[in-house]
């Protein structure tokens, strides 16, 4: 066996015999629903939009900006004072909307990642923050080294690597891996349990309208005409919506009282939307 020096890399992703993407510079996003779908994160936007997920992040968002934040100084030299002064007017510039950007970042927990790019500029002497732009995560990708790399009009499939634009961009990620440089997502996690609730949320409309109502039995008396049926059956349709209805004084009408009440599938919604809770929050009795 020949001699590695320690310098060099052995167990990369180029040499892991798993790995079949090689010829590729750069590395898909390794979120297994995203893979098993086809699809980049805009379904994760579909699940946001749900109004027991956007409860939970408004109460997520709420929290975290309630914090007091502090400046301090580590010592008490000119040098410092001039520093925290700084500081602090950069704070009250308000084009960098710092509450909105303190949870922009945060989303990198839903999402996996987020990044951001620093527009500077020269205040005196010194080189300030001007704005701080939040980027679509579609514009970033990593390579096989699990660097970031920006996706532009130049590159659009490869992407040019940020290190190259020096300190302009901010990257926050939640819980990468080597295997996935991207973070993990918790959006991925509410996938599943997001997508049984609205298609359940269908069969407890049919079962509402099914059993929500008393059933309507019309009787009719023997040798009524085909044609005398279907007029009966329309009359008590239309007894649905206006609970009248004009019929012989023969025909004999029942209403019979159903005992389901659609428990199994309301019991079947709020399992669905704990365990989105519990991905989101890591609780669900106080969202209830």
């Amino acid at each position: 066996m020949a001699k590695q020096s320690l310098s060099n890399e052995i167990a990369g992703i180029l040499s892991d015999p798993f790995y079949w993407l090689g010829y590729l510079d750069i590395l898909p996003n390794p979120d297994p629903i995203l893979k098993k779908l086809g699809r980049d994160q805009e379904v994760y936007k579909d699940i946001r939009a749900d109004p027991h997920v956007v409860g939970e992040i408004r109460a997520t968002r709420s929290g975290l900006l309630s914090f007091e934040q502090q400046i301090q100084t580590t010592g008490e030299t000119s040098s410092d004072k001039k520093a925290l002064e700084l500081c602090e007017r950069v704070l009250q510039n308000n084009q960098l909307k710092w509450p909105d950007l303190t949870w922009q970042i945060a989303e990198s927990i839903f999402f996996g990642y987020r990044l951001h790019e620093i527009i500077w500029e020269r205040q005196d002497r010194f080189i300030v923050p001007k704005i701080i732009k939040d980027i679509p995560n579609r514009r970033l990708a990593f390579d096989l080294e699990s660097a970031p790399r920006l996706l532009t009009k130049q590159q659009p499939i490869e992407g040019e690597k940020l290190e190259q634009f020096g300190f302009k961009f901010l990257l926050t990620r939640h819980m990468p891996e080597n295997e996935n440089p991207y973070g993990l997502a918790l959006f991925s996690s509410c996938y599943w349990p997001y997508m049984f609730k609205h298609g359940g949320w269908k069969l407890f409309m049919k079962f509402v309208e099914r059993f929500g109502n008393p059933w309507t039995v019309g009787k009719y008396p023997a040798g009524t005409s085909e044609e005398e049926q279907k007029e009966l059956a329309t009359k008590l349709s239309s007894m649905i919506e206006a609970s009248v209805a004009v019929v012989s004084e023969e025909t004999n009408i029942q209403l019979l009282e159903i005992d389901g009440k659609g428990e199994l599938h309301e019991k079947f919604i709020n399992l669905l939307n704990k365990e989105m809770s519990k991905a989101l929050t890591s609780q669900t009795l106080a969202t209830e």
